[in-house]
């Protein structure tokens, strides 16, 4: 029976530790969410690279030609009347093009737009909230966003889209800020980026008539 007693008992101080450091850590969390920003950053980056592989689509192979096409023979890509400037996606290609011309072509280097679109996207959530136990709910709910890994393991214009369509949301909705006219002109800047990159773009327009 004593032995009963002193299990029992070692279970609930066992458990009472656990909830004190769980509240421990949430309490750093509400008080530095920066540190929840860091951390969600580098498990998206880690998961990122841990589902990288060959690229076997057609999307993601014709968007890495054209950039390929035009950091190296720029001249033969723009002669070619098939390839216009809404099919090049200019907004996913010209940069692709430059990383290509700085780092070299590799597979990683094709489908980092998608990494650093999907960082985008979590810090652009994390900035939108207002409060600390708001940021965090915010990078929870972007932690577990499918479209996050399932579009940001390979070269697609969707997630660089997005996260440049929320960008100019972002700016549009400080527009009440200190110097609000930089801010409506970053979100004009990012809109139009946004529709280089993929047409859907256009949907920003009501939030601007609003």
């Amino acid at each position: 029976m004593s032995r009963r007693v002193a299990a029992g008992a070692g279970g609930e101080a066992s458990a009472g530790r656990a909830h004190g450091v769980a509240g421990r850590i949430l309490d750093l969390l509400l008080t530095r969410p920066w540190i929840a920003l860091a951390g969600a950053g580098v498990v998206h980056a880690a998961l990122w690279l841990a589902v990288q592989r060959d690229i076997h689509t057609a999307d993601p192979l014709y968007y890495a030609t054209n950039a390929h096409h035009l950091a190296f023979h720029p001249a033969e890509l723009l002669a070619t009347r098939d390839h216009l400037v809404f099919v090049m996606r200019l907004g996913l290609t010209a940069p692709l093009a430059l990383a290509y011309r700085l780092f070299g072509v590799s597979t990683l280097v094709t489908n980092l737009p998608c990494l650093l679109a999907g960082l985008a996207i979590i810090a652009i959530a994390y900035a939108a909230a207002t409060t600390a136990r708001g940021k965090l709910l915010a990078l929870a709910f972007a932690a577990v966003c499918t479209p996050l890994l399932l579009d940001g393991r390979e070269l697609t214009p969707d997630l660089p889209c997005a996260a440049a369509m929320a960008a100019s949301i972002l700016c549009l909705a400080r527009r009440d800020r200190p110097r609000g006219a930089w801010w409506v002109a970053g979100a004009a800047v990012l809109w139009f980026a946004a529709f280089q990159i993929k047409e859907v773009a256009v949907w920003c327009a009501p939030a601007w008539i609003y």
